[in-house]
């Protein structure tokens, strides 16, 4: 296991936050009220990441990046398969009443564009404000990908990079549409970034111990 049960947690602390302070701005851009369900993070190196998401190995990828730099470097990028963002382009359209004459795919290109903006500079914002790490990051890219192109994109560089996976579900009333963040950096930069966040959850949980990242492949 690459992170410890504590240092999980206080991922998952630092990221719900993260989504409460992002939920105000996604409901009033889709229209309707929509929470963001408890996420689950997992961390592998990129090299393994074919594996994780193999059950997108076929699919169209909807995916809004952002390229991030300062005292961490990265990339960051909101993802969901072909189902999932069809899902959300059809809750989309119904509730705003689109139809072909609105223009509508250009009207979807910038929701998308604008809905992972908010995710992922709700979590990176969160770097500067909670955890004292300057960083900044790029104007949103929206690309529809395959989980191969994509892959071959995140392993170019010439360096062992992880990646932090975060899970979750939105919920617009009853329906619901699942996506992930991931969060891919190098070694030296997961060192900082875990040892900001263990600093951060020390200060909420001074009766934890101090744990330490384990990067075995």
């Amino acid at each position: 296991m690459l992170l410890s049960e504590q240092q999980k947690d206080a991922l998952i602390k630092f990221i719900s936050i993260a989504f409460d302070h992002s939920t105000i701005s996604l409901s009033e851009l889709v229209g309707v009220p929509l929470h963001l369900d408890s996420p689950e993070v997992y961390l592998h190196p990129v090299c393994s990441l074919a594996t994780h998401f193999s059950d997108f190995a076929n699919d169209d990828l909807t995916i809004v990046s952002q390229i991030f730099k300062g005292c961490i470097s990265g990339n960051v990028l909101w993802l969901l398969n072909y189902n999932n963002a069809a899902k959300l382009m059809d809750l989309f359209r119904d509730y705003h009443k689109l139809n072909q004459e609105n223009n509508y795919l250009h009207i979807y290109y910038e929701m998308f564009t604008e809905f992972g903006n908010i995710l992922l500079n709700a979590c990176m914002g969160m770097f500067n404000k909670i955890l004292d790490l300057q960083v900044y990051f790029s104007m949103p890219i929206l690309h529809l990908q395959k989980l191969n192109t994509l892959l071959d994109f995140l392993n170019s560089k010439n360096e062992l990079r992880y990646a932090i996976i975060i899970r979750t579900t939105l919920y617009l009333y009853e329906n619901s549409v699942n996506s992930y963040i991931l969060l891919v950096v190098g070694v030296p930069s997961l060192y900082q970034l875990i040892k900001a966040i263990e600093t951060w959850a020390e200060l909420l949980m001074p009766n934890q111990p101090a744990q330490t990242v384990s990067l075995n492949p």
